[in-house]
């Protein structure tokens, strides 16, 4: 197979994360966690607009009801803009710290966010309900990371940087729930660290791995 690798920006960014497709815009977001900015990507014209300055944005989300979701430092954000946002949980749950690596959304809604410490405590992998219910999927990680489904929504996918290992799940469509966790893919050493995912139609796992320069 042949493969084309294109940069579609260079904004100096340290930490790049979180790119997510607007598909009504036709517009590719993502943040750089460690300055602080979200961009927005037009395919179209190659424009790379900054859109959010500020705090730390670990991942995003498309709103339905108009607007972002930010998993940030400091908390879940709902997101319009600089000026106008609400925080949906500021700082902390239940006495833990809030401080997103890496997030995404389920096909019910739901809000998917890793915590990651840089003090190395162990993380977790939270889900925010659209009826604002909270629930802990993961605990114990050492840098919570990318989060997918499978096309049949039947398996959830979560990976830990830390344990170089991409977790399985069993996820029912109709009920929301998940269960069963189980190694899928642990990555020698060689070959760096799971990071970043998504999954493709087909039901492939794509992974970027931190570390060694390649993507899986």
């Amino acid at each position: 197979m042949e493969y084309n690798i294109e940069m579609l920006a260079d904004p100096n960014a340290i930490v790049g994360e979180g790119p997510v497709w607007d598909w009504r815009r036709g517009r590719l977001l993502w943040t750089d966690i460690r300055t602080g900015r979200v961009f927005d990507y037009d395919p179209a014209s190659g424009a790379n607009e900054q859109i959010h300055s500020g705090v730390f944005v670990g991942g995003l989300a498309v709103n339905k009801q108009g607007g972002l979701v930010f998993g940030t430092w400091e908390g879940v954000m709902l997101w319009r803009s600089d000026d106008d946002y609400v925080w949906l949980h500021h700082d902390s749950y239940e006495g833990e710290k809030l401080q997103f690596n890496d997030c995404s959304t389920g096909p019910d809604g739901s809000f998917f966010g890793g915590v990651m410490y840089t003090d190395r405590r162990p993380g977790k992998l939270y889900r925010f309900f659209p009826d604002g219910r909270v629930e802990i999927i993961a605990e114990g990680l050492a840098v919570a990371n990318g989060i997918g489904f499978s096309p049949d929504l039947r398996t959830f996918y979560h990976t830990d940087t830390g344990q170089r290992t991409i977790y399985a799940y069993d996820h029912n469509p109709a009920t929301g729930k998940i269960t069963n966790r189980r190694d899928w893919v642990k990555v020698p050493n060689t070959e760096g660290g799971p990071d970043g995912m998504t999954v493709d139609a087909e039901g492939f796992v794509w992974s970027a791995n931190w570390g060694s320069g390649c993507v899986m």
